[in-house]
C-alpha cells in the first residue's frame, strides 16, 4: 500500500513539475487571473496578479502542512 501512495505521488508531483517546466513558462500561461484594486485617472486599472506559480506554491504548502 505505501509503495501504491508513493508511486501515485511521485507521478503526481512530476506531472507538476513537467507543467512547471515545459508550459507554465509561455506567454498565455503567466497570470491566473487578476484583481482589480483601483481606477486610476486615465481610465486604466491597477490591480493584483496572481500566477500558476504562486498557486502551485501556496498548493504546496498546503499539502505539506495536512
Amino acid at each position: 500500500m505505501i509503495e501504491l501512495s508513493t508511486a501515485i505521488l511521485a507521478i503526481f508531483f512530476y506531472t507538476i513539475l513537467w507543467l512547471g517546466i515545459r508550459i507554465l513558462p509561455g506567454e498565455k500561461w503567466q497570470f491566473l487571473a487578476t484583481i482589480p484594486r483601483r481606477k486610476n485617472n486615465d481610465g486604466s486599472w491597477t490591480g493584483i496578479n496572481l500566477t500558476y506559480y504562486g498557486a502551485i506554491t501556496a498548493s504546496s504548502y498546503v499539502l505539506s502542512v495536512v
